[in-house]
C-alpha cells in the first residue's frame, strides 16, 4: 500500500524545516497562493507582480501609467556600473542588468503599470546565468526590486543583487523537482538603503541617484535617458566605421578612401547605407530570435557568423553577444 504522495512528503518536509531551521531567505511555496497579482512568472522565483508599496510615508504613485516599452528598455540599457569586474569576459561595459533581463523588465513593466493602482509598486525577481570556473555547469543568480512611477520618473530600487542560487538547498527540499523552493528575495526600500548593491553607476543624462547615499535606488527620466542611448549606439558605430576606415587606409594606404571619384564615393556611400540597414535587420533577427524563442540556438549563432564575417560587429562585440547566446542554453 503506497503510504505517502508527494503532498505527504512536501508537509513533511516543511516540519522539519519549521522544527530544525531552514536556510534563510528560502521558503516552501506548497500551495501556489503566492500567485497573487502577478503580472509574468516564468518560474517560483524569476516573475514580477504587484505588491503594496513597503511604506505610505512619501506619498501615493502615479499610478496607473501608460510607458513606451522602447523608451524603458533604452533607459536600462544605459545603467552601467562604473569599474566592475562584471564577469570573466573583458566586456566593454558592466551593465546593472543583462540584455534579457533589460527586455522581460520593458515588457512587462510598460505592461503592468497600465494596470497598478496608487499604493502598489511593481516587484520583480529575474535571473542570470555565469560561467563557473573552467567551463563548467553555468551558476544561477537572482536581481530583485521594485519599480514605480512617480513625479514624471520611473523610479527602480534594488534588493538583492547576485544572490546566489541555491541548489544544493532545493535539492534536499524538493527531491521530486516540483519547483515549490521559493526564495524570500530583498525587494528594495524606499526607507533604508540595500547593502546588496552599492556599485558607483556611471553618470548619464536622464538618470540619476535618489540621494548621495542611494546607490540602489534610479530616478529615471525615461525620454531624457533613451535619447542617451541613441546618442551613446551613434557614437559607437561611428567609432566602429572610423576603425573600419583606419584599417582599409592602412592596408591601401592614404587615398583608399579620400582619393576616389564621386561616382565611386557614391557607391561606397550606398554600401555602408546597405550595410548598416543590414546590420540592423540582422540584430533586430537576432533579438526576436531570443526573446520569442523563433529562433534556435544555432540559428541565432550563425546569424552572428554572418555578422561577424561581413565586418558588421567588433571582435568585442561578437565574444559578447555570442556568450549571451551561449547562456540561453
Amino acid at each position: 500500500m503506497k503510504l505517502f504522495n508527494n503532498k505527504s512528503i512536501i508537509l513533511l518536509f516543511s516540519s522539519l524545516v519549521f522544527l530544525t531551521g531552514s536556510v534563510q531567505a528560502i521558503d516552501l511555496d506548497i500551495f501556489g497562493d503566492k500567485d497573487d497579482g502577478v503580472i509574468w512568472k516564468a518560474t517560483t522565483n524569476v516573475y514580477l507582480k504587484y505588491a503594496e508599496q513597503d511604506t505610505a510615508k512619501l506619498g501615493k504613485n502615479d499610478h496607473p501609467v501608460e510607458l513606451n516599452e522602447e523608451e524603458i528598455r533604452k533607459a536600462l540599457e544605459v545603467l552601467v556600473i562604473q569599474g566592475r569586474e562584471y564577469s570573466e569576459q573583458d566586456e566593454e561595459s558592466n551593465p546593472v542588468f543583462t540584455p534579457l533581463q533589460v527586455n522581460m523588465l520593458s515588457k512587462h513593466l510598460a505592461r503592468g503599470l497600465v494596470k497598478a493602482r496608487p499604493d502598489q509598486d511593481i516587484i520583480f525577481a529575474l535571473k542570470k546565468n555565469k560561467d563557473r570556473f573552467l567551463g563548467l555547469k553555468k551558476a544561477q543568480f537572482f536581481v530583485a526590486g521594485r519599480a514605480f512611477y512617480k513625479d514624471g520618473k520611473l523610479n527602480i530600487i534594488l534588493g538583492d543583487y547576485d544572490f546566489a542560487r541555491q541548489e544544493g538547498y532545493e535539492a534536499a527540499y524538493d527531491p521530486t523537482h516540483m519547483g515549490i523552493v521559493a526564495y524570500h528575495f530583498n525587494y528594495g526600500r524606499r526607507t533604508k538603503a540595500s547593502q546588496k548593491f552599492e556599485f558607483p553607476i556611471e553618470e548619464v543624462s536622464g538618470v540619476q541617484l535618489k540621494d548621495a547615499k542611494r546607490r540602489d535606488w534610479f530616478v529615471i527620466d525615461l525620454k531624457t535617458a533613451a535619447k542617451t542611448y541613441d546618442i551613446q549606439v551613434s557614437k559607437r558605430e561611428k567609432s566602429e566605421l572610423e576603425g573600419k576606415r583606419k584599417e582599409l587606409r592602412a592596408i591601401l594606404g592614404e587615398d583608399a578612401i579620400s582619393g576616389t571619384s564621386a561616382k565611386e564615393r557614391a557607391q561606397i556611400s550606398k554600401e555602408r547605407r546597405e550595410m548598416r540597414e543590414e546590420m540592423a535587420r540582422m540584430r533586430k533577427e537576432m533579438s526576436e530570435g531570443k526573446n520569442t524563442g523563433s529562433q534556435s540556438v544555432e540559428d541565432r549563432l550563425s546569424t552572428l557568423d554572418r555578422l561577424k564575417k561581413k565586418g558588421l560587429v567588433s571582435d568585442k562585440e561578437y565574444q559578447r553577444k555570442r556568450q549571451e547566446i551561449l547562456n540561453d542554453i
